[in-house]
C-alpha cells in the first residue's frame, strides 16, 4: 500500500513455527529488494527476541488421500465399507474420540451416515476407522464428508485439519 511522508502503518502476520525456544531472533524487513527510493535505509529492519513455548497437544488429521472404499466403485442400493485412516501428528496421545461421516456437507444439510470411535492414537501413530454403509440410497457423483472429534473433546493445537471430503 502507498504511504505518505511521515505516515506509519501496522501489519500483522500469522506464523506457525516449527520450533520452540527462548530468546529466538525474529527479523522484520521492509523493502527487502530495495525497490523504494529512500534517503535512509538503515531503519528498514528490526530485530526482536521472542520466547516460543513448545506445543504439547495432540493433532488429529484426516486427508481425502487416506480414505478407501470396498468395493472401489460404489453402487446405489449396494453396501460399502469406507475406511478412513486417522493420524495423530501431535505430541500427546488421544484416548478416544468420534469420527462422523455425512452424505454432503453437514453445514449444508448433509445427512449423517454414521459415527464410529477411534481409540488410543499415540503421537506419530495412525488408526483406521470403518464405516459400513448398508445400502447406498443415491446415484450420481456425491460428496462424503468426514469430521474428527465433532464434539471438540480432544485438546489439539490445530482443529483446521479435522474435516475432509471425497467425491464419489
Amino acid at each position: 500500500p502507498k504511504m505518505s511522508p511521515g505516515e506509519t502503518a501496522t501489519r500483522e502476520l500469522v506464523w506457525k513455527t516449527g520450533l520452540a525456544g527462548m530468546a529466538l531472533p525474529v527479523y522484520a524487513v521492509v523493502d527487502p529488494k530495495n525497490k523504494i527510493p529512500e534517503i535512509d535505509k538503515s531503519n528498514n529492519q528490526a530485530l526482536q527476541q521472542i520466547d516460543i513455548a513448545p506445543v504439547t497437544d495432540a493433532n488429529l488429521t484426516l486427508s481425502y488421500k487416506d480414505i478407501t472404499f470396498d468395493p472401489p466403485i460404489l453402487k446405489q442400493g449396494s453396501p460399502a465399507i469406507i475406511t478412513a485412516t486417522i493420524k495423530n501428528v501431535g505430541f500427546a496421545a488421544v484416548d478416544a474420540t468420534d469420527v462422523v461421516m455425512y452424505l454432503g456437507d453437514p453445514s449444508q444439510k448433509g445427512v449423517l451416515i454414521g459415527t464410529t470411535a477411534v481409540q488410543n492414537i499415540l503421537p506419530g501413530a495412525s488408526a483406521p476407522v470403518r464405516f459400513t454403509w448398508t445400502s447406498i440410497p443415491v446415484s450420481g457423483e456425491r460428496m462424503l464428508y468426514f469430521r474428527i472429534d465433532p464434539s471438540s473433546t480432544v485438546r489439539e493445537f490445530n482443529k483446521d485439519d479435522n474435516d475432509t471430503f471425497v467425491m464419489v
